[in-house]
């Protein structure tokens, strides 16, 4: 009699990674058993569900809590070590997972205002223009703006960089305002 048994699976590895977050594929990496992803800007990383694919039949935990895809929510802030089991039982495997949020890509004025004003600003995001009222004899040359932009975006008008509630600028002819979003667009 020959019996044959194949003998349980030792491998450990993290095949496929994702959030439906992405900004972009994950890199993972068998030598280090690191995984580096990066999820779109604004993403709540203290409660992310990943999805993830291991070798076959091989289990993850995290912190000692047996992790399931696709359900098991961790706190992506600070990189997550998961300590894969493998079908052996006994062959276990580091690996650590970091979570980028990517730049953010909007470049709006979101408030715009004067201390001069008679009403609300009216901003058009479409037509990237706005239009706000002053008070009759209101000295236009050297108003100070009060703006909110997108997160991180910066505002220049031609090469000054303008800070809220700070720099001056002569509205007697329209201003153009260029706002730089965080990834540089």
């Amino acid at each position: 009699t020959v019996t044959v048994t194949v003998a349980p699976n030792s491998n450990t590895s993290i095949l496929l990674y994702s959030f439906p977050q992405n900004s972009a594929p994950s890199v993972i990496d068998e030598d280090n058993h690191t995984v580096d992803i990066s999820v779109v800007f604004g993403t709540d990383l203290t409660n992310l569900v990943a999805n993830y694919t291991l070798s076959l039949n091989a289990e993850a935990t995290v912190e000692g809590v047996l992790q399931e895809s696709g359900v098991t929510a961790n706190d992506f802030t600070e990189p997550v070590t998961y300590i894969i089991t493998a079908q052996d039982g006994i062959t276990t495997q580091d690996w650590l997972v970091t979570v980028t949020e990517a730049q953010n890509t909007e470049a709006n004025i979101e408030e715009f205002s004067f201390e001069e004003q008679t009403g609300p600003a009216v901003i058009d995001s479409i037509n990237r223009i706005i239009n706000i009222e002053v008070a009759f004899g209101t000295q236009l040359n050297g108003l100070i703006a009060t703006f909110r932009t997108s997160d991180n975006a910066e505002a220049k008008v031609g090469v000054t960089v303008q800070e809220s509630g700070v720099t001056p600028n002569n509205f007697n002819n329209d201003i153009t305002y260029i706002v730089t979003s965080q990834d540089g667009s």
